[in-house]
Order: structure tokens, then sequence, then C-alpha cells
């Protein structure tokens, strides 16, 4: 009976830690996941500047276009639904929200430093920028204890850059 239970306890012991691996594991890759769906927003979001302004010599984002593709690429990396809530195969859990700063010549004074409060995140804009925060709230965990995990944030920044001749 005695070899019973300790084989019983350590299945159920094995089981914990596999489930504790597999979910610590999926989280890692949808935090990577995030990274990079942060980084084509700010991407998306820098491709779209005021013409008439760029024939002046004046970098300036179109930030109405920008915020909509940026808005599309979180919307379908992230798979969610058009209010931002998680579909039925999204990962996260939790309404996701979205940040998006844009500095270009209209409103920034070169070299510019930027700091995020809530984060570590500091870069130092010396181009017109796009910046990026996304909170996708909370994983689906199967572990109870997992589940007190704090939101998901990251940020990125996309500097646009005009090629310079040789």
């Amino acid at each position: 009976m005695k070899t019973y239970i300790v084989g019983v306890a350590v299945i159920i012991l094995a089981t914990s830690f596999l489930c504790f691996q597999f979910d610590y594991n999926l989280h890692q890759q949808q935090i990577h996941s995030l990274k990079f769906t942060c980084e084509e927003a700010a991407a998306a979001a820098a491709q779209f500047y005021i013409k008439e302004e760029y024939a002046e010599g004046y970098k300036v984002f179109n930030k109405e276009e920008g915020i909509k593709a940026a808005e599309h690429i979180i919307k379908s990396h992230l798979r969610l639904n058009d209010d931002f809530t998680p579909k039925a195969d999204s990962y996260w859990t939790d309404r996701a929200t979205y940040q998006i700063y844009f500095f270009d010549d209209s409103n920034t004074v070169y070299p510019a430093l930027y700091e995020d409060d809530s984060s570590l995140f500091t870069v130092v804009i010396t181009d017109p920028t796009v910046i990026v925060k996304i909170n996708a709230g909370k994983g689906n965990y199967r572990i109870q204890n997992l589940k007190n995990i704090s939101s998901s944030i990251q940020i990125a920044a996309h500097e646009w850059k005009e090629r310079k001749p040789f």
C-alpha cells in the first residue's frame, strides 16, 4: 500500500510540474509573439506620412492612417475582435489595450528622450519615430496559481530613417 501511495504522489507531482512547464513555455512564446506584434505595429504605423509635408522637406506622420494600420496588425496577430477582446482561439484572456506615440518634425525637437513610466523602456529619438505599447492582459493558464501573474506589456519603437545617397 505504501508503494501505491508514493507512486500516486509521484505521478501527481510530475503531472503538476509538466503542466507548469507547458504553461511557462507557452507564455514565453506568446511574449515573444507580443514583442514581434509591437515591432510590426510600430513599423506599419511609420509607413504613412503626409506627402505634402515631405515634399517641403518635413517628415510628418499621417497619424490616422498609421493608427489604422497598427490596429489591423494588433488585431490580426493577437487574434482579437474589432473591440480588442480576444477571439475563442486567442491565447489572451483580457481585453487588449494599446498606445501609439508619434514623434516627427511637427511635434519633436531632436534629440528627444522618451521614457515609459511603467517599464524600463527608454529611447533617444533622433529621427521621426513611432512607439507602440501593447497591454495584452493575462494569458490563458491552466494552473490556478499562475492566474495571478500580472498583465503582459510590451513596447517597441520604429525609427523612420531616410536612406542617404552614396
